[in-house]
Protein backbone atom coordinates (compact mmCIF):
# COMPACT_ATOMS: atom_id res chain seq x y z
CA UNK A 1 0.00 0.00 0.00
CA UNK A 2 2.85 2.40 0.77
CA UNK A 3 4.38 1.89 -2.68
CA UNK A 4 1.03 2.52 -4.37
CA UNK A 5 0.54 5.75 -2.42
CA UNK A 6 4.04 6.88 -3.38
CA UNK A 7 3.34 6.11 -7.03
CA UNK A 8 0.03 8.00 -7.02
CA UNK A 9 1.35 11.02 -5.09
CA UNK A 10 4.80 11.37 -6.70
CA UNK A 11 4.90 9.20 -9.80
CA UNK A 12 7.55 6.80 -8.40
CA UNK A 13 7.24 3.71 -6.22
CA UNK A 14 10.08 4.77 -3.93
CA UNK A 15 9.75 8.58 -3.96
CA UNK A 16 8.02 8.94 -0.58
CA UNK A 17 8.33 6.85 2.57
CA UNK A 18 4.67 6.47 3.51
CA UNK A 19 4.07 4.46 6.68
CA UNK A 20 0.65 2.78 6.79
CA UNK A 21 -0.49 1.04 9.93
CA UNK A 22 -2.87 -1.91 9.71
CA UNK A 23 -6.40 -0.61 10.14
CA UNK A 24 -5.60 2.99 9.20
CA UNK A 25 -7.58 4.90 6.59
CA UNK A 26 -6.40 7.48 4.05
CA UNK A 27 -8.28 9.61 1.55
CA UNK A 28 -6.64 10.51 -1.76
CA UNK A 29 -8.33 12.93 -4.14
CA UNK A 30 -7.78 13.37 -7.88
CA UNK A 31 -7.29 17.02 -8.84
CA UNK A 32 -7.08 18.23 -12.43
CA UNK A 33 -4.46 19.41 -13.19
CA UNK A 34 -2.00 18.12 -10.66
CA UNK A 35 -2.93 14.52 -9.97
CA UNK A 36 -3.44 12.88 -6.60
CA UNK A 37 -3.43 14.72 -3.26
CA UNK A 38 -3.52 13.30 0.25
CA UNK A 39 -6.64 14.84 1.79
CA UNK A 40 -6.71 13.19 5.22
CA UNK A 41 -5.57 10.14 7.15
CA UNK A 42 -6.84 8.45 10.31
CA UNK A 43 -4.63 6.48 12.67
CA UNK A 44 -6.14 3.13 13.79
CA UNK A 45 -5.90 4.26 17.42
CA UNK A 46 -8.49 6.96 16.69
CA UNK A 47 -10.82 4.38 15.17
CA UNK A 48 -11.01 2.47 18.40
Amino acid sequence: MARLASLLLCGKFDAVDVDFQTGGVVCLEWEVPGGWTLVWSVNPVLLG
